[in-house]
């Protein structure tokens, strides 16, 4: 019996879970995936993609490859959201917090001479799936080897999303020849 229930003649809420350890959970998993998809280790940056070095453009984003010589050609930048905003037509909301996440990845991207990525999971979304958000380019570029398709959202600005499902059924070797 709680105070709430025994006093107040209510139960007591239900505890969230902690943004910042659900987004750390988000990160250690999908270092693993990546690592289990491209055979390569992924750590979390420090400082979860906050620590900036001045000339050390390895350390970007919130994952990177432990080593250095490793062809990893993407800056990635994770979220786990509440939900994503999607329209019924599966393209997302005017006032999404995609598009500003991807500005964030972007910019990361840009300042490791690498192609930004956003991967992102919604409440709700099965386990070990994320959207993978990328410029409109580099998906027509991966096009032919994406094989199951199992989904993409589209938006302005030259950014599709693409289920991470998609992109790893698609072998490593040949999304590294087409993007290198």
């Amino acid at each position: 019996m709680t105070i709430e229930l025994d006093y107040l003649g209510k139960a007591p809420r239900k505890k969230g879970i902690n943004s910042k350890v659900k987004g750390n959970k988000n990160e250690l998993t999908l270092a693993k995936a990546l690592s289990s998809y491209t055979g390569l280790e992924f750590v979390r940056v420090p400082q979860s993609g906050g620590l900036r070095w001045e000339n050390a453009a390895t350390v970007i984003g919130d994952l990177i490859v432990t080593n250095a010589d490793a062809v990893f050609p993407f800056a990635v930048e994770t979220k786990h959201l509440k939900t994503l905003a999607l329209q019924k037509s599966g393209l997302l909301r005017t006032k999404s917090k995609i598009y500003g996440l991807f500005e964030q990845a972007a910019r990361d991207g840009l300042r490791a001479d690498k192609i930004p990525s956003l991967w992102v999971r919604g409440n709700g979304m099965p386990a070990g799936t994320w959207w993978v958000f990328i410029p409109t380019p580099i998906y027509f570029k991966l096009k032919d080897v994406l094989i199951n398709y199992v989904g993409v959202l589209q938006y302005g600005e030259g950014i599709i999303g693409i289920n991470s499902k998609e992109l790893f059924a698609a072998p490593w070797e040949q999304v590294v020849t087409l993007l290198t």
